[in-house]
């Protein structure tokens, strides 16, 4: 039997802040994990927009910020662990690519055909 992929979900959880971040990738692979996630949107209204939504709620807030991207992915690389993310908006994937080792599509976006694609290009 195959030995499971971990991945230490980190999500919305690093209260806007870059040392919360790094912490949590600490801890990711302290447990052993085999890559830490995060998830990344570049704007709360396109997000409202692709999901007829009249507010963005959470997604005003929560989003990785894209200047830690080389930070988060150099400390992954530190600790041997790969660094991943769930990305919601198609046009983020391209500049996301630049750093990540794995992108996970979320269950919600899963029917999402742009995204999708746009993820396995």
């Amino acid at each position: 039997m195959p030995n499971p992929y971990v991945i230490a979900e980190f999500g919305s959880c690093h209260e806007e802040t870059l040392s919360n971040a790094l912490r949590g990738i600490e801890v990711a692979a302290q447990a052993d994990a085999d890559a830490f996630k995060i998830q990344f949107w570049s704007s709360p209204e396109r997000m409202r927009e692709r999901r007829n939504l009249q507010t963005s709620g959470a997604y005003d807030l929560g989003s990785i910020r894209p200047q830690w991207f080389p930070n988060l992915r150099d400390k992954c690389h530190a600790l041997n662990i790969a660094f991943a993310c769930s990305v919601y908006l198609p046009e983020d994937v391209q500049e996301m690519a630049r750093y990540v080792d794995v992108f996970k599509v979320s269950s919600f976006e899963a029917r999402d055909r742009e995204l999708t694609r746009t993820v396995a290009r």
